[in-house]
């Protein structure tokens, strides 16, 4: 049984999967530069990089993009 989108949450009988995942995850900095070394210093394949970090290799060439963007200022 499925909870109707326009009740209040008090109302709802369920919690489905989707809203407990529907959330964006959020990296730290942290997280960002450590995906980003093993690949460039540890030579690792980015298919390993983003299997183990979860995340989709379109996500990691954008994080790529993203620091190199800051260092050309």
């Amino acid at each position: 049984m499925m909870a109707k989108i326009n009740q209040p949450d008090s109302q709802r009988t369920e919690n489905s999967d989707h809203d407990k995942h529907s959330q964006r995850r959020r990296f730290a900095a942290v997280e960002k530069a450590k995906a980003l070394k093993r690949h460039f210093i540890e030579k690792q394949p980015i298919s390993v990089v983003c299997e183990d970090a979860h995340i989709q290799p379109s996500q990691f060439y954008n994080l790529q993009l993203a620091e190199r963007a800051l260092y050309q200022r």
